[in-house]
Parts: structure tokens; sequence; C-alpha cells
């Protein structure tokens, strides 16, 4: 009677434990997803910050976003200004939201397919994420933002 007294015990204390690295597993895996989408929302800032010195620089607000970067290397900007020189690194214009490796795709109409939206009359970019990040990250649960849609950031 004493050996099923301690093959209780230790199967609660094992219960226990899953539950505490469930837990831990779970909070590590959530502030993966607050830095993917901390990530996104600099990378459309940065965007947006782009399109705009572009426009100062030249008049006119650029055919795609690729064109800033183009634009800073032709006239050798990049190596001139620190203040402007994150605008022309790479890994900056990806949003990590659909894809954890970064998506740099550019449409011209929101279609959902993630990477950016942009429109080169107005300058308008957003996130081409048009569902709630609940459908993206269904592990997101704990999240204030978990049903904010990304494109109207």
């Amino acid at each position: 009677m004493r050996m099923l007294g301690y093959k209780k015990s230790f199967i609660f204390v094992l219960l226990i434990l899953l539950v505490i690295i469930a837990f831990f597993l779970d909070s590590m895996r959530y502030f993966s997803l607050s830095g993917r989408v901390v990530n996104a929302k600099h990378a459309l800032y940065v965007a947006r910050k782009s399109i705009k010195w572009y426009k100062t620089q030249t008049g006119n607000y650029p055919l795609h976003l690729s064109t800033i970067q183009e634009y800073a290397k032709a006239n050798n900007l990049s190596n001139r200004d620190p203040n402007t020189i994150r605008l022309f690194q790479h890994d900056l214009h990806q949003e990590r939201i659909t894809s954890f490796s970064g998506n740099s795709m550019e449409y011209n109409e929101l279609n959902g397919q993630g990477g950016f939206f942009y429109n080169s009359n107005t300058g308008e970019v957003k996130l081409n994420i048009t569902k709630p990040l609940k459908e993206y990250f269904w592990f997101y649960f704990l999240a204030r933002n978990r049903e904010e849609i990304p494109s109207e950031w």
C-alpha cells in the first residue's frame, strides 16, 4: 500500500513539472512572437521614414522600396550621413510576421500575402497583412494586440 502512495506522489510531481515546463516554453514562444511584431512595426517605421527621406532628396516618391537603397548606393549617401545609414540596410525592409526569415516582397494592392503594400503615387506603405495577428500566431493568446490587423498600423 505504501508503494501506491509513492506512485501517486511521483505522478503528481511529474504533472506539476510538466505544467511548469509547458508554461516556460509558452512564455519563450510569446516573447519570440512579440519580437517579430515589434520588428515588423519597426520595419514599417523605417520604410515610411525612408520614403520621406527619398522624397526630400528627389522631389518624387520612389517607384519601389528598393529604389531608395539603389539611389543611396549610386550617390554614395549611405556612407556620408550617420543619421541615414540605417535607412539603407536591406534587412530593415522586411516583415517577419508571415515569414520567420523575413518577407520583403512588395505589392501594389493589399492582398494579405505578407511583405509590404506600397503605392508609388502617394508614398503610402503598409504591411500587407490583412488578418488579425492571432491568425498568424495561433499560440499568441496572451497578447493584448492579438486582434490587431497589421495593415491598419
